[in-house]
């Protein structure tokens, strides 16, 4: 019987499991959270392109989902990992092609684009909601990588996030991660170290500043019969 650990690296750094229900907790929340266009409430956004819908409303959830399970390449290889798409033993959803061009976005003169994906809605949501469960029961038979991107919109910055999940077999491969726990989650090393933190001598003595400046703007307002104040977010604080 074959020895396999499953890493999964992301921008929070790296984690390894060996149990299935860990593993799925993890990917839950930090792979799925990366995927846009799989959920219904997310259907509004993707449709409003400001001044004009891409798609007519009531088709909207069926289109955006129809070029997330078609149209996703990163996707496809993820749903191969867990025995879905093409070449798994789960097929693809999508039965018949919706657009003749299908690098061609959608278009309100072409309408029977819209009904063909509605035709196919809960084939569709049927697939997606297999490969969530999938994630959450089974281990993958291959890895893969999972990059999303996008800007800030208060700020303008750029940022990218990657999912890197990879399958070791000890039994071919030497494998060392120090200062790793197995089937520790990202959400619980990130507590754990908070705590951790927390409790330090640097905690404590960061706890104790924090306490004695909110003392110090608390007298200043108070002396000088100011009631509002905010703070910006390098630090600076406005009282009046």
């Amino acid at each position: 019987m074959s020895n396999k650990i499953y890493t999964v690296e992301s921008n929070d750094g790296m984690t390894i499991f060996n149990d299935v229900e860990a593993l799925g907790m993890e990917l839950r929340d930090i792979l799925l959270r990366e995927v846009d266009g799989l959920w219904e409430e997310e259907a509004d956004h993707w449709n409003n392109w400001g001044e004009e819908y891409q798609v007519e409303p009531k088709y909207a959830f069926a289109c955006m989902l129809y070029d997330t399970l078609q149209g996703d390449s990163q996707l496809t290889k993820v749903f191969h990992a867990y025995g879905m798409g093409l070449t798994g033993e789960y097929n693809s959803p999508i039965k018949y092609a919706v657009r003749d061009y299908p690098d061609r976005g959608w278009c309100w003169t072409r309408i029977g684009e819209m009904t063909n994906a509605h035709e196919q809605l809960d084939m569709m949501v049927a697939f997606r909601d297999e490969f969530v469960n999938r994630i959450k029961t089974r281990l993958p038979s291959s890895g893969f990588a999972y990059k999303n991107s996008g800007y800030n919109h208060r700020t303008g910055d750029e940022w990218t996030r990657t999912v890197t999940v990879k399958v070791v077999d000890l039994d071919k491969e030497f494998f060392n991660a120090p200062k790793v726990k197995i089937n520790q989650t990202t959400a619980a090393r990130v507590e754990e170290e908070h705590w951790a933190h927390y409790n330090s001598k640097e905690g404590k003595a960061e706890r104790k500043a924090a306490a004695e400046r909110q003392r110090e703007i608390s007298m200043t307002m108070m002396e000088n019969g100011w009631h509002n104040m905010s703070m910006d977010d390098d630090g600076t604080v406005r009282m009046w």
